[in-house]
Parts: C-alpha cells; sequence; structure tokens
C-alpha cells in the first residue's frame, strides 16, 4: 500500500560500495572491493597513508571521513531503520507542534560571492541535475544533493524550494511527465558522492511538488542504495526505467512497483531518441569495469556491447551523449580508472552497433584543472558531464572540472570555460556535474559545485542564474560582536567566505575550518581549510598570512582552530596535539604530549572565565586541562560506553568553568547530551525527549538559566535549568543538518551553519520559556493548500485563550495579523494572499501562554 507523504519518507545512505576510486582503496583486499563497511574503508585509507604520505583523492576521503564517523554503527554500517524511523517521527511531530519555538530567517549567501578584489565570483553551491518544463521555457528544476530541489517560474530570476519539509532533502534526478506536467519522479540523494545525505528511492507527486509519496522503489528495497536516473517511454506514460546503484529497474505501473532487470551498479541511462525500445545504459566501477550496456526490447533485458578500444578495466565511469538531430549518432565519455583523467571519447553512427575512438588524436585532458589542458588525473569518478547540439550531431560539450567543446564529432577540441577564468576564457565555477540542452528552445544549461548556468544558442559566454538558491553546506561558523551583519562561513566546494557591510565576499580558496573574527578588530580575520592550513588576515581578508604550527600538515580536515575569551592575542589550535600562540599565530607552544595516540583532535575549548581550563578531544575520548596545560585528566568515563556514541562538541559555562555540557553524535538512544558540575568527573544525562540521531554542535547561552542549543541532523533544541524537557527550536528552519551554532549577543540572535541550505538567524528564546501542556481540541488547519491566494483558515483553542493569527512570507516578512476572539469556539478564517508573490508562506497561531502552532501554505 502506497503512503502519501507530507513531511516524512523513507531514508537510506548511499551504498558504500561506491566509495572512491581513488589510490587508497586499492590498498583493500579483492574480497573486500565494494565494502559497505566504513570501518574497512578507513584502514584501508590510512594505510596507504601512512605509507606513502600524499593519497590521490585526500580532500574527498576527508569530507566522507568527517561526515560518517559519527553516524556509524558498531559494525561500520549506517542503521537506516532508527534514522527513518526517528526522523519520520520528529517530522511527523513537528508538523503538528503546538510548542515549536523559534524564527528562523534565511540569510544566504544569495548568488555567486564575489572575491575581494573583485576578479571573479564564487559559487553558491552544488547542483547535479536540471530538468526543464515540456513546454515553458522559462520553467526548470535544480536538484541539490544536500540543499533540495529548487523551482524557478521566471527563467531564474527567483527560486522556490519544495522539499525543504522532508526528513533528506537530497536530489539526484528529476522526471517530469511529458504530458501532466504536475506528475513528477524524485530520485533523492547524492548521484555524485557516497555520503552527502540519505536517499530514499523514487517519490511522487501529483501535485507540482508540494506533496510527495513513496513509491515501489524504496528504502525497503533499495537499502543503503542511490538512485542515479529515471526515464519514461514518451508513448506509455506508467513505464519507468531507473538506474540505480543496485541495477537497472522497470516499472509499467507509474512506479507502485518495480522489477530488477539488470543487477550491477549503473550510473546513467538514456532512450534512442524517439524510440524507446532502444535503451543505454552505463554500468560504473571506481576500479574500473564501466561498461556500455544496451537493450532492443524497451529495458526488458540489457545486453554487454563492446566498444572498440574502450577497455573496460580502465574505465570507472562512462556516460552517454544522444542528440534529436540525428538519432542513430551516441557519444560516449570515459573516465580513466587510474586517476580519473581523460580516457576518451567515442562515437556511434549506426545506434551503438559500431564504434570509433573519436578523441583519439587529441593531446588534451579534457577532465583535468590546466587550461592548456596539458595536465594529468582528474575527477571523472565525481563529475562526468556530456552534451550533444540537438541541431548539429558533430556540436560536442564535455564537463569535468572546466568545459571543453568539439565542432567535429570529438576529433579537436578547444577549452570553452575555465574553472578560474584563466587563459581569457568564460569563467564557470569548478566541477561540472551536468550538462543539459532545453528541448523547449535548445538553450544549454550546466549545473556545477557553485550553482546554475546558462549559454544560449550561438553565445559565448555563460550566465550565472543561481540566484537566489540557497544550498551552501557550511561546516563553521564565526562571529563578530559589534556587528550582528558580520560572519565568516566556511562551505562545502567553495571559499571560505565573508559576510561584511551587506556585502558577501570569497576570500580564499579553501574549505572546512573554523573561523573567527578578533573582537576588537573586525580587520582580522582568522580562517583556513584543506591545503591551505590556518591563515590569519589583518586587512579583512586581502592578505593571508600562514600561521600552521610547525611540522603539522595543512591537509587536516576542520581542525579546531579558537581564541581566548579575554585575551584577543591569545589563540588556540589542536591537530595531533594542543598549540597554544600568546602573538596571534606568530609561534606556538605545545601545550599537549600526544595522549590521543596517534588520534587527531576534533574539538577544543577554552573556558571565557579561566583560560586555565581547557577542553579538548575526539569522538572516543574527552579531555581536560585546569592548569593551562600542564597536565591533562581523561574525563570520558560515562560518556564512552558505547562504540555506536562518541562525542560531538563542548560547551563551557561563561561564568564557571567546571560547568560543560558536551554532545554525542551516532544512534544510542538516550545517549544524546550529557552535563557536568565539575569538570568532567562526573556527568549527568541531560538527553531526556531529544530524538535518536547524532547531535553535531552545542552552544551555551550566558545567563542565570544555563540555557543551550543543540544542533541535530533533524533540527535545533534548547533546554535550560528550568525545563523538564527539550523544546524544539526549528520553526521556520528546513529539516537540514546543522552543524554549528554560534550566539550574536548584541543582537539577541543565534546564527546557524547548516550543511545544505546556507546561513541562517533567529531571536533568541525567551529564558522564561515554558513546555505548555498541548489541550486536546487546539487545531490548525489550512485549506486549500496549494492555493491561489485566497485560503481558509480553521482554528480551535482554549476557552481562555485570546490569540494572534499571523502569516509571514519565506523572508520572515508580515504579511497578515489578525487578534481573534477567545470563548474556545471554532474560528473560520478568509485570508487574501492573492496579490502576493507565489511561494511558501508560514500560518502562525501563537496564545496568550506561549503556545505556538504553524502552517505552511503554498500560492501558485
Amino acid at each position: 500500500m502506497k503512503t502519501r507523504i507530507f513531511l516524512l519518507f523513507i531514508l537510506s545512505l548511499y551504498v558504500f560500495s561506491e566509495v572512491s576510486g581513488q589510490a587508497w582503496m586499492t590498498k583493500l583486499p579483492p574480497e573486500k572491493r565494494g565494502t559497505s563497511n566504513f570501518n574497512d574503508i578507513i584502514e584501508s585509507y590510512y594505510a596507504l597513508e601512512h605509507a606513502d604520505g600524499q593519497v590521490s583523492g585526500a580532500k574527498q576521503f576527508k569530507r566522507m571521513e568527517f561526515f560518517l564517523s559519527g553516524r556509524m554503527d558498531e559494525n561500520g554500517q549506517f542503521p537506516v531503520d532508527i534514522f527513518w524511523e526517528e526522523a519520520s517521527r520528529v517530522m511527523n511531530e513537528r508538523y503538528f507542534k503546538t510548542n515549536l519555538y523559534g524564527e528562523w530567517t534565511d540569510l544566504g549567501p544569495f548568488g555567486a560571492p564575489m572575491l575581494l578584489d573583485g576578479s571573479r565570483p564564487g559559487g553558491n553551491g552544488r547542483l547535479d541535475c536540471i530538468t526543464f518544463h515540456p513546454s515553458n521555457p522559462d520553467i526548470f528544476f535544480v536538484g541539490s544533493p544536500s540543499g533540495g530541489l529548487w523551482k524557478t517560474s521566471d527563467h531564474g530570476a527567483s527560486w522556490i524550494t519544495l522539499t525543504d519539509d522532508l526528513p533528506s532533502i537530497g536530489v539526484a534526478d528529476l522526471l517530469i511527465d511529458p504530458v501532466d506536467p504536475d506528475i513528477m519522479y524524485l530520485a533523492t540523494g547524492t548521484r555524485d558522492t557516497w555520503w552527502e545525505t540519505y536517499s530514499a528511492g523514487i517519490l511522487k507527486t501529483f501535485d507540482g511538488g508540494i506533496t510527495w509519496e513513496e513509491t515501489g522503489l524504496n528504502y525497503q528495497i533499495q537499502q543503503q542504495r542511490s538512485v542515479c536516473k529515471i526515464i519514461m517511454d514518451p508513448n506509455d506514460r506508467n513505464t519507468l526505467l531507473a538506474a540505480t546503484s543496485a541495477g537497472i529497474y522497470k516499472s509499467t505501473d507509474a512506479a507502485d512497483s518495480w522489477d530488477l532487470i539488470e543487477p550491477g551498479s549503473f550510473k546513467d541511462i538514456a532512450s534512442r531518441p524517439g524510440d524507446f525500445s532502444i535503451i543505454y545504459a552505463t554500468k560504473f566501477n571506481y576500479f574500473g569495469g564501466a561498461r556500455l550496456y544496451m537493450s532492443s526490447d524497451s529495458g526488458e533485458s540489457f545486453s554487454y556491447i563492446e566498444v572498440d578500444g574502450l577497455i573496460p578495466s580502465q574505465s570507472n565511469r562512462i556516460t552517454i551523449g544522444l542528440t534529436p538531430a540525428d538519432p542513430d549518432v551516441v557519444y560516449l565519455l570515459s573516465s580513466l580508472s587510474n586517476g580519473s583523467g581523460f580516457h576518451g571519447v567515442w562515437r556511434s553512427d549506426d545506434a551503438g552497433q559500431n564504434w570509433i575512438h573519436a578523441s583519439q588524436g587529441t593531446p588534451y585532458n579534457l577532465l583535468g584543472w590546466a587550461v592548456s589542458g596539458f595536465d594529468s588525473g582528474g575527477q571523472g569518478w565525481y563529475t562526468l558531464a556530456l552534451a550533444i547540439s540537438p541541431t548539429n550531431p558533430d556540436h560536442v560539450y564535455v564537463g569535468g572540472v572546466n568545459i571543453w567543446e568539439s565542432f567535429d564529432g570529438g576529433a579537436n577540441w578547444q577549452i570553452n570555460s575555465h574553472w578560474l577564468g584563466q587563459g581569457g576564457n568564460d569563467y564557470v565555477h569548478a566541477d561540472i556535474h551536468t550538462l543539459d540542452y532545453n528541448p523547449v528552445n535548445d538553450v544549454l544549461y550546466t549545473g556545477v559545485d557553485g550553482g546554475i548556468y546558462e549559454l544560449q544558442a550561438g553565445g559565448s559566454e555563460w550566465d550565472d542564474l543561481t540566484g537566489d538558491i540557497l544550498s551552501y553546506q557550511i561546516y563553521r561558523l564565526g562571529l563578530y560582536e559589534d556587528d550582528d551583519q558580520m560572519a565568516i562561513v566556511s562551505p562545502q566546494d567553495n571559499g571560505t567566505t565573508l559576510f561584511r557591510d551587506g556585502n558577501v565576499n570569497e576570500i580564499v580558496l579553501a574549505e572546512a575550518c573554523d573561523n573567527f573574527i578578533d573582537p576588537q578588530d573586525p580587520d582580522v580575520l582568522y580562517y583556513g581549510g584543506y591545503g591551505a592550513g590556518l591563515l590569519r588576515s589583518d586587512d579583512g581578508g586581502y592578505t593571508p598570512v600562514s600561521i600552521q604550527p610547525p611540522g603539522e600538515t595543512n591537509q587536516r580536515f576542520n581542525p579546531p582552530f579558537i581564541m581566548d575569551y579575554n585575551d584577543n592575542n591569545t589563540i588556540y589550535c589542536a591537530f595531533l596535539d594542543v598549540y597554544k600562540s600568546t602573538n596571534r599565530g606568530e609561534s606556538w607552544e605545545q601545550i599537549s604530549d600526544g595522549f590521543l595516540s596517534g588520534n587527531y583532535f576534533s574539538m577544543l575549548e577554552v573556558a571565557p572565565s579561566d583560560n586555565s581550563y581547557l577542553y579538548a578531544g575526539y569522538a572516543g575520548s574527552l579531555w581536560m586541562t585546569s592548569d593551562g596545560g600542564t597536565a591533562w585528566n581523561n574525563i570520558s568515563s560515562g560518556l564512552i560506553t558505547s562504540s555506536t556514541a562518541g562525542v560531538g562538541d563542548i560547551a563551557i559555562a561563561y561564568s564557571d568553568p567546571s560547568l560543560v555540557w558536551t554532545t554525542m553524535n551516532g544512534f544510542s538512544a538516550g545517549r544524546k547530551v550529557y552535563k557536568s558540575y565539575n569538570a568532567g568527573q562526573s556527568w549527568e544525562n541531560i538527553s531526556l525527549n531529544l530524538p535518536n540521531v547524532p547531535v553535531n554542535c552545542v552552544v551555551y547561552e550566558n545567563g542565570p538559566a544555563n540555557g543551550v542549543y543543540v544542533g541535530t541532523d533533524v533540527g535545533i533544541y534548547y533546554i535550560n535549568d528550568n525545563l523538564s524537557e527539550w523544546v524544539d527550536f526549528s520553526n521556520g528552519l528546513p529539516n537540514v543538518i546543522v552543524l554549528e551554532l554560534e550566539i550574536n549577543y548584541s543582537e539577541n540572535k543565534i546564527k546557524a551553519a547548516t550543511y545544505g541550505r546556507g546561513l541562517w538567524e533567529s531571536p533568541l528564546i525567551s529564558p522564561s520559556v515554558s513546555v505548555p501542556e498541548t489541550a486536546e481540541n487546539e487545531m490548525l488547519i489550512v485549506f486549500p493548500n496549494p492555493s491561489d491566494g485566497n485560503i481558509t483558515i480553521v482554528t480551535e483553542y482554549g476557552e481562555n485563550a485570546t490569540p494572534l493569527l499571523q502569516v509571514f512570507d519565506m523572508s520572515n516578512r508580515l504579511v497578515y495579523s489578525n487578534s481573534l476572539p477567545g470563548g474556545g469556539k471554532r474560528q473560520y478564517i478568509d485570508v487574501d494572499l492573492s496579490g502576493f508573490p507565489s511561494g511558501t508562506y508560514i500560518v502562525r497561531l501563537t496564545e496568550t501562554s506561549g503556545c505556538v502552532m504553524t502552517r505552511k501554505v503554498v500560492i501558485m
């Protein structure tokens, strides 16, 4: 039986058998290749790093390690069932909950942040797929691996998101019914990596993306698998084919049920233009073994097709290019299994029966970084895109790091765009995930790590249409107390970004590092990232200076890096040991002595009231010193009792260095947050009603109530000394992973760094907040939903309540307000929003008791 999904759907993690084709994976014994065990993968990588030092694909591995290390069970597996149950429960409760707090609004970045010197733009988050409306060229959709599905109805001038209320908002592909565009099929999760979000298989909508329902291809069939591409028979809209990491599946009943046709890991699938009886599909293997398969019976069966000169053992990924200009023409683009550089372009002029190596004579590495094309290697396992002109079968585009172009069927090539704009070439952000022609008007689009770009037919310059899509994947966040508008963040795939004076600028091309700002001088910035190490700038980010401790690697992902609260010249960092500098990083003193035995620190905090107290550790061990680092004590007792949960973050009270909180990652029920009054000598479990998902971060709110906020994989929660349980502080926030929280007291605001939806802020919660009891007769109903703007709100509340009814747009702008009469009667209120822009609006009912009910309504 199908389940109608409004705020929940089945979740599973991307298969680990697609973890990487980098050199370190070859250290796995053959029987463990294709493993789904995260512990085996970790062992394989570090065996190579310790032996060889430099490792191909190291940054991608470190990303994966950072993300997954706190989300595995004791067997190195992702507990799909636990996450699904918890996420589903939380989202359902949140939809109907009355005591939901927070007033979250998004801060961006909107549009691509420019470099400080204005030389070029940066990027605004990764987009993996683009899908076009069948008849209206101004309507199209883009999907982000952790930022959801976005729609524009005005050719990119504005965008709305359609998936913020799903428990996981990753998108790998979208298919639109050509006859009824309100029917769409969503491939959830991520296509080009293996760890950024959770997959629910395929979802279906009948109302243009307002509500989604589970299909027959769900996590129970696709557990720990991904769906990469969906296609439809244009003459029989009930017939679908899906390329997944478990094989090719076929449905003949519009996705209600599916049959496995061909097992294996498939990345791409396409049908011959105008003839669904001929299907092409490509098998994927990081180690080598990528192959072309064909079907001549509409996907009822598939056969391996040998392509002259394309040696499967030398190929790890192949993508397909077709054109309506000549349905018999088929192109294949392949990346090498050794180094993921350019393998070649192959062409068939007879629908796949015979092949030529079209690019055999080219000297260029079309998948590399160099503007000249004379480099080696690449990342074809991650970015491999191909597009053939719909009017000229000899006009070909290839995307890897950059975009290359051929006018003669692949024999000769010239660079079309460059990731740094070098050599006078047009700038398009690095890492080309997709190249797609809009069949309505033959305009070419590309989805990259920095957004979506458009190239008009016959044009030479790409236009950035990303606009207000918000898909930034932020790891870390730093604020400046005297200016609430100032912040510094470190996102994935894009450079460290500075919010200041109404501008958003990229200040260094590096990712994943703690950031902070000198509280006495906003021009003094501390930041860094993988490959750049730790940096300081004394001129607002224009001139970075390396302050890396001597002998420590700059290839560290998210090393702890903090400032002393009472001395802006004193800073700390942690690698294999903890370091202290009293001269802003000009020199360092080592204040620990290898007590983690080869493990890298992942957390470090100094007490605001007494800098002789420091707390440091990683998931498996927590330590503290009360004498500035002379002696360290292990305070893990009572915390690390299970391999399924480890320490995630630390917060220290402002006035008492012995009062601390620590969060736990993993999936051990009832083991989420602990509190200590004696510097960790003993711990009190205050997990209470928190959901059983990883708790990623904690921030202390200075004040007599000792409030703390925590960020989790399903939202933000708050507790203080006066509360008997945690309150949900996620009102207005998308259901997105929260990796860091920071408070600015000058404006009494809290900001959240989200992994997939950028930077957000909310006023702080009232310290006198209580947990109100929910009356049985409370209700808030909004219909029709979606609406043309004329809605009816039905509400019922207690006899003594005199609530305030308000409607806000997604920028938190009040568009309607009405104080309702008391008396406990059911109220029917007609509200006209037809004069407001299309999009999502929040209906909020606030009672005098402090109880809040909210509903979302979409105006079309």
